[in-house]
């Protein structure tokens, strides 16, 4: 079966499971999705007869655009949310290489389920490197790592998303659970002008363990619990222009561990630049190994 070159696809719906295909560097086609007033029929997709579900339009090599205006298809993310809801399915998103995700909201992952079934209740990727821009990561649990996302082996780019009210068990999930990103493997990520805020993780906010460099740039952590905002671990970070603002310490030290705000445990390098760190902290940078 020959592979379209590109595919776009514009929803205005919920659903409940999502995986997201590759897409290449190519002129896209249009397809439209559409709850409420779409009809899953071959000859649809388009603006005129939008398809109903997702799932009966998804391709391989398919940018996913949510936020548009019921039947008039104008776009406003930020007026109207697309909801990709999970119901309790251990993942709601499941990444692939080269996908893009822009202005959805992804929530109602529980991921406690085994092995990695218990990591990436909103977003889970392994060994693939989507893009997630201008979405909203809100109210997912992990029972064991990144309740709002989790990368093994990922190359991924995180520009301009919420991630709000993500959890692990602030009490036993041990010291890697973060709880609204972990990343382990030995890629380069990118996260540029994300909110990061009222998550709630054992020890960590966000955790990326190397080998590999990543860029955080112009990002913000306010109102979080975990007594670690950004835990480098065995890896090279550019730390630039982040703001880290009135986080307080998690329940799994007792309410007052450290208070370090930036961890580096046997970095490689690390370049911090022009943050601006304020809180209830004892320790704005921390260096171990």
């Amino acid at each position: 079966m020959s592979r379209p070159r590109g595919v776009v696809i514009l929803a205005l719906f919920t659903v409940a499971l999502l995986a997201i295909g590759p897409v290449p560097q190519a002129a896209p086609a249009m397809h439209y999705v559409d709850a409420v007033n779409g009809v899953d029929a071959p000859a649809g997709g388009t603006m005129a007869s939008p398809w109903r579900t997702l799932p009966y339009a998804l391709e391989p090599y398919v940018t996913l655009e949510g936020g548009f205006k019921p039947l008039v298809w104008t776009r406003d993310p930020a007026l109207y949310r697309s909801i990709l809801d999970g119901s309790g399915a251990d993942h709601v998103v499941v990444g692939a290489d080269d996908a893009v995700l822009d202005g959805f909201t992804i929530t109602g992952g529980v991921a406690d389920g085994a092995g990695d079934g218990a990591n990436g209740a909103g977003v889970f990727c392994d060994g693939t490197s989507p893009t997630l821009s201008n979405d909203v990561i809100a109210a997912n649990h992990a029972e064991g790592q990144g309740g709002g996302l989790y990368a093994c082996d990922s190359s991924l780019t995180l520009d301009g998303n919420v991630f709000v009210g993500n959890t692990v068990p602030e009490t036993g999930g041990g010291e890697g659970a973060a709880g609204s990103f972990s990343f382990s493997g030995g890629e380069t990520p990118a996260l540029t002008g994300n909110l990061f805020t009222d998550n709630r993780g054992t020890w960590k906010t966000l955790d990326f363990v190397g080998p590999g460099i990543v860029n955080f740039g112009g990002n913000r952590f306010a109102g979080n619990a975990g007594d670690l905002q950004i835990w480098v671990e065995q890896g090279s970070a550019l730390l630039t222009n982040n703001e880290i603002i009135g986080n307080v310490a998690s329940a799994a030290s007792g309410g007052g561990g450290t208070g370090t705000l930036i961890g580096f445990d046997q970095p490689v390098g690390g370049t911090v630049v022009n943050n601006t760190i304020v809180g209830p902290s004892t320790l704005g940078i921390g260096m171990a190994g």
